[in-house]
């Protein structure tokens, strides 16, 4: 039976869901692909896909790279979400990037700040569009503490059900 909403509690769950989420909601693919099939695969998650998906190069071209992912996500029996919640994935996915240092606070907050465009705009987005507005122009000291504000922000996005987003 498809699983509906399923929840990361992983880093390979959570490279997934965001990948997944990112390709449907932008057509882009932002995450190592090869690298999240093959941590899926250590932790034991398998589909046939998802091996032909960690055999692929970073390089590869990206459309084959999420048609792979998308494919073994199938395969596993989890269902993509309806388009009204891509972005809220995506929102949770880079929080998540943030709160485990996978990226650096600008960059994550920066690309929570292209969600501003998009609708439905998950209403944490505009707080993260002014971190990255006062992030140019300030002094490092006032950077280092406007990190800090990114990481809070971000870890309280992931306290909240994916239901408040």
């Amino acid at each position: 039976m498809p699983v509906v909403g399923w929840q990361p509690n992983s880093p390979a769950q959570w490279s997934l869901y965001g990948a997944e989420a990112v390709w449907l909601r932008r057509r882009r693919v932002e995450a190592d692909l090869p690298a999240a099939a093959c941590d899926a695969l250590l932790e034991g998650i398998d589909s046939p896909s998802l091996v032909l998906l960690a055999g692929e190069t970073n390089t590869a071209v990206p459309a084959d790279l999420a048609e792979l992912l998308v494919r073994a996500l199938d395969e596993l029996g989890l269902t993509p979400p309806p388009g009204s919640e891509l972005a809220g994935r995506v929102l949770r996915y880079w929080c998540w990037c943030i709160v485990t240092k996978r990226t650096t606070p600008l960059r994550g907050a920066r690309s929570i700040d292209r969600l501003i465009y998009e609708s439905p705009t998950p209403s944490t987005v505009p707080a993260f569009s002014r971190m990255v507005t006062s992030w140019f122009g300030c002094d490092p000291v006032a950077r280092i503490e406007l990190e800090g504000e990114i990481r809070a922000r971000a870890a309280a996005v992931l306290a909240e059900p994916p239901s408040r987003r």
